[in-house]
C-alpha cells in the first residue's frame, strides 16, 4: 500500500485516533481524485468503518482490532490498492473494486467466526485473503481477464499484514499457482468455508485450507 499524501494520511490518523477507544464508533471517508491515501484505525468492539475512493492510484487501509467490528472499502478506478486488516473474532469485512490493475488484501487473524468477501470487476486485478482461526468464511469474486485470487485459511503460503499502524501487507500464491506439501504451515484450523468465482480468461486461483471439516468451492468460466 503506497502512501502518496502525507498530509491526508496524518489527518486520517488523528481523526481516527479520537474514535478508537472501546465500542460503537463509526467512521466514513470519501475521496474523489487521484493519488489519494485514506487510513482508518479502530480498536475495541462494535466499530464500523467505510471508505469510498473514486479515481486512480489511490490507497485505502482499514485496520480494526478486537471483536464484532465491520468494515467496507470501495474503489473505482485504475491502479488502486486496498488493505483490510482485522485482528480478533466475529468481525466482518468487504472490499469491492471496479477497474483494472487493482490489488486487494484481506487479513483476519487471532480469532474465529470472521467473514471476509472481496469482489473485483476488471482486468489484471489481484486479491489475497488470509484467515487464521476456525469457523471463518471467505469469498472472492472476479469478473474480467488475467486476474489472480488466493484464499488461505489456517495455513501458509505467505502473508505478512500488521497495521494499527505499522503498515506492511503482502499476499501469496498465484503467479500461476503452485502449492507445496507437508502441512504447509498448518495452524490446524477447522470448520472454515471458502468460495472463489472467476469469470473471464487467463485467470488463476488457489485455495489453501488446513485442519478438518473445511469446505471449499472454486468455479472458473471462460466467457
Amino acid at each position: 500500500l503506497h502512501v502518496r499524501s502525507r498530509r491526508q494520511r496524518q489527518m486520517c490518523i488523528r481523526d481516527s485516533a479520537g474514535a478508537t477507544a472501546n465500542g460503537a464508533n463509526s467512521s466514513a471517508q470519501f475521496q474523489v481524485g487521484n493519488n489519494n491515501s485514506s487510513i482508518n484505525m479502530q480498536e475495541g468492539f462494535n466499530q464500523e468503518s467505510a471508505m469510498l475512493q473514486i479515481g486512480d492510484e489511490n490507497a485505502a487501509l482499514i485496520s480494526q482490532r478486537t471483536e464484532a467490528n465491520e468494515a467496507a472499502i470501495t474503489q473505482v478506478g485504475l491502479d488502486n490498492n486496498s488493505a483490510l486488516v482485522q485482528d480478533g473474532w466475529d468481525n466482518a469485512g468487504v472490499v469491492a473494486v471496479h477497474g483494472d490493475h487493482n490489488s486487494a488484501v484481506g487479513y483476519q487473524t487471532e480469532g474465529d467466526d470472521n467473514i471476509l468477501a472481496i469482489a473485483q470487476k476488471g482486468d489484471n486485478n489481484s486479491q489475497a485473503t488470509f484467515q487464521e482461526g476456525s469457523k471463518n468464511t471467505a469469498a472472492s469474486l472476479q469478473s474480467g481477464n488475467e486476474n489472480a485470487s488466493f484464499i488461505s485459511q489456517g495455513g501458509g503460503t505467505s502473508f505478512i499484514a500488521t497495521a494499527i499502524n505499522l503498515d506492511t501487507f503482502a499476499g501469496g500464491v498465484p503467479t500461476h499457482a503452485t502449492i507445496g506439501g507437508s502441512g504447509i504451515g498448518s495452524l490446524g484450523a477447522t470448520s472454515n468455508s471458502a468460495a472463489n468465482l472467476q469469470l473471464g480468461n487467463g485467470n488463476s486461483s488457489a485455495i489453501l485450507q488446513t485442519g478438518g471439516s473445511n469446505e471449499a468451492i472454486n468455479y472458473q468460466n471462460s466467457m
